[in-house]
């Protein structure tokens, strides 16, 4: 909230997608009412909107592609899920992703993502204000983010699986 509050487009809005798991310990559920105070005491009821609700298929589908850029920023790994089915769906979207150093995100090692300190909001502003003002680099994230989709696609992972079974059998 903080960061988005330093986004200069003061036409973008930032929506908090859905809801915390159902197994979420009740420490984790205070971070998401105290999100909403500080984005009303910051003054920023209409941008920032929280759409804390199980959506159909067709709905999300339409705030997938509407966005602009994909913030995640988890602070911790928590014991019960992780945010890896999340962030693999919107890949798909092509958007440019902005993710935390939060271990959860280890599979993204390269040049796909840009990356911030979990609470560095200052940086995760300036992230955001260079990938929203630059065309250039706003392409060049959306293409990288789609050739790691392209890369990690079930059917390319199982091409690949089979031809490395394939060449060990032959070996034998």
């Amino acid at each position: 909230i903080r960061a988005f509050d330093k986004v200069q487009d003061k036409n973008s809005i930032f929506i908090f997608l859905g809801s915390l798991h159902p197994l979420a310990i009740p420490e984790h559920r205070v971070v998401l009412k105290d999100a909403m105070i500080l984005a009303h005491r910051l003054g920023l009821d209409n941008r920032v909107k929280f759409i804390g609700e199980f959506l159909p298929e067709e709905e999300l589908n339409k705030y997938l592609l509407a966005t602009d850029v994909f913030l995640f920023n988890h602070k911790h790994i928590y014991p019960v899920y992780s945010a890896s089915a999340s962030i693999k769906r919107v890949l798909y979207a092509g958007r440019p992703l902005v993710i935390s150093n939060s271990p959860l995100y280890s599979e993204f090692t390269g040049k796909e993502v840009m990356r911030f300190d979990s609470g560095d909001y200052q940086r995760t502003a300036w992230y955001l204000n260079e990938i929203l003002s630059n065309g250039e680099l706003y392409s060049q994230y959306s293409r990288n983010i789609l050739n790691y989709a392209h890369e990690i696609n079930w059917a390319n992972q199982a091409a690949k699986h089979y031809m490395l079974y394939k060449s060990i059998l032959r070996g034998k």
